[in-house]
């Protein structure tokens, strides 16, 4: 039976593979279009202007940053779990 700290662990870490999986996607896609010469992403919602490619691959960076926030805290929580079984 598993406790709550290992579920949280559990959770957490997938939290952690999804941002990071989706982020290196958003990442990738927006890396790869600047490479081919794009610049920005037309928007006409809103604001006028389009919206730079450099700043959505900076988002999906922090996304990134994120997942790994979210591993972070699952490894903690899982270390946490096993030291207090042997106590």
């Amino acid at each position: 039976m598993s406790t709550g700290n290992e579920d949280s662990a559990r959770s957490h870490a997938v939290a952690g593979i999804w941002y990071i999986g989706c982020g290196g996607f958003f990442c990738t896609v927006a890396l790869l279009l600047m490479r081919s010469g794009v610049r920005e992403v037309p928007y006409h919602g809103g604001y006028a202007g389009a919206i730079p490619l450099e700043f959505l691959a900076g988002i999906a960076a922090i996304i990134i940053f994120m997942g790994f926030v979210q591993l972070l805290i699952a490894f903690i929580l899982k270390v946490r779990e096993k030291t207090n079984r042997k106590n």
